[in-house]
């Protein structure tokens, strides 16, 4: 990681953990969480690849076979349990802050644009990544504090990754949220 980018992750973890937020609403608005109000997974007008395609390809060791709209077969490594994946309906693009945890934490009273862009954001290499669908399904709307990756060798990044994504959208964090990243960062 180039010098720059790797004080900027220091600086959003550091002030993640601190409390810190860009106007960060807390908590929920009593609004409930449906998943129908963040449009995910879109395609750019013109162009058949959507943003799951996208994370597909950036995330693939190899690709040897795709459909013009996307991977088919290939090589992924799951961050989560270190596992070779060679088929693209095996897994899922994680939010690694979860759309339901964003809702919770604030993005509840954004309007539907803004969850848009949040659920198809691909400005930070590690706000969607390709993982197992199990891995995915077992981590849910977990947070940091309540579920961590079986592999310990990504605990640092998933850390900074969490803190990097919560700070940046001004989601806020509960108190065990920033102890559990505290801890999974201490590991790098």
């Amino acid at each position: 990681m180039p010098g720059h980018t790797r004080r900027v992750i220091v600086l959003l973890v550091v002030a993640f953990v601190l409390g810190a937020t860009l106007g960060a609403v807390a908590g929920a608005s009593g609004t409930p969480y449906r998943r129908q109000d963040w449009r995910h997974w879109v395609t750019a007008p013109g162009e058949c690849l959507n943003t799951r395609a996208r994370v597909l390809l950036r995330d693939a060791a190899l690709v040897p076979a795709r459909t013009p709209c996307g991977p088919v077969v290939g090589v992924w490594r799951d961050p989560y349990t270190g596992a070779a994946v060679t088929v693209a309906g095996e897994l899922d693009v994680d939010h690694l802050v979860p759309l339901k945890a964003a809702h919770e934490s604030g993005a509840a009273a954004w309007s539907r644009a803004d969850k848009e862009r949040y659920a198809n954001d691909l400005g930070y290499r590690w706000h969607l990544i390709a993982v197992s669908a199990s891995a995915n399904r077992e981590k849910g709307a977990k947070g940091p504090d309540a579920w961590r990756p079986a592999r310990r060798e990504f605990w640092c990044q998933y850390g900074q990754a969490w803190a990097a994504v919560k700070f940046t959208w001004g989601l806020s964090a509960t108190d065990a949220e920033r102890s559990a990243v505290r801890e999974l960062v201490a590991t790098c």
